[in-house]
């Protein structure tokens, strides 16, 4: 299935059709990570902007064919218009993470499931896949199918520190798709307790 169908998501490309890359050139993809509460609606405007000032990237750059933006609500806060949405997600969360809720190492799972997911769903799309019900070889094809992607990481708030332990496990593990560059928007601070502000709070 396709990331849309699995996730509560906003995709943006920065061309109309798929297309293949020249030689030389590579995808660029964009996932931003939500901060709380998780929701990705509340990105939609950011995030439309975002795209729109890097739409016309492919005509402008030798190097990039395509910009591409993916991002998802949080495992547990989302909001699907229709009942069938939800018991679609809901139940795919069951299956992968067990029942909510979810905590924070859930979430820096799910986020990294989901950037996987996504780079899975990009290929799809590029080789004009989306859509169609794909059996076991064939999405074992997709996932190793020669398209080079950059991915990009944004994070706001608490999603700054999610992104920060996808990149380093990330480390730990071999990956085909090259450079994962962190953008850290408004960072939560993990020691909130021991900030400079909140000891000055302190009664």
């Amino acid at each position: 299935m396709s990331f849309s169908t699995n996730y509560e998501s906003i995709i943006l490309h920065s061309q109309t059709t798929p297309c293949q890359p020249v030689d030389n050139q590579k995808h660029i993809l964009i996932y931003f990570i939500p901060g709380n509460p998780g929701l990705v609606a509340y990105y939609t405007n950011y995030l439309e902007l975002l795209h729109k000032e890097y739409s016309e990237i492919c005509t402008s750059s030798q190097d990039i064919a395509g910009v591409h933006i993916y991002s998802a609500s949080l495992a547990g806060f989302e909001t699907p218009t229709t009942q069938r949405a939800v018991e679609s997600i809901t139940a795919r969360l069951r299956d992968r993470y067990g029942p909510p809720p979810y905590g924070l190492l859930d979430e820096i799972t799910f986020v990294d499931d989901a950037i996987e997911d996504a780079v899975f769903d990009l290929k799809s799309w590029l080789r004009g896949e989306n859509g169609k019900s794909l059996n076991i070889a064939h999405e074992n094809e997709i996932r190793n199918v020669e398209l080079e992607v950059e991915i990009v990481l944004i994070g706001h708030s608490i999603g700054s520190y999610i992104l920060l332990e996808v990149i380093r496990r990330g480390k730990d593990r071999l990956s085909k798709d090259k450079k994962r560059v962190g953008i850290l928007l408004m960072p939560a601070v993990v020691d909130l307790a021991e900030s400079t502000r909140a000891k000055q709070m302190k009664v």
